[in-house]
């Protein structure tokens, strides 16, 4: 649903993807539980989505292996 909403012309990407940042981060969270950070960047609807998306993933990943180191 985000990403058809995102695509509706009138309506800029960043903007109504930042407002709907959250839903966006709920449904790539899945994603990125089962799949490498390169799958979760197929949600993102905007290069600034991509952005806190990548940023999200590495900073996750880092948290991640400091519980296993």
């Amino acid at each position: 649903m985000v990403l058809l909403a995102c695509k509706r012309a009138d309506v800029s990407p960043d903007v109504l993807c930042s407002a709907t940042f959250d839903y966006t981060l709920l449904h790539c969270t899945v994603l990125y539980i089962v799949t490498p950070c390169y799958a979760v960047l197929r949600c993102a609807t905007s290069y600034y989505a991509a952005l806190h998306l990548t940023t999200l993933c590495y900073g996750l990943l880092r948290h991640a292996r400091s519980y296993y180191e």
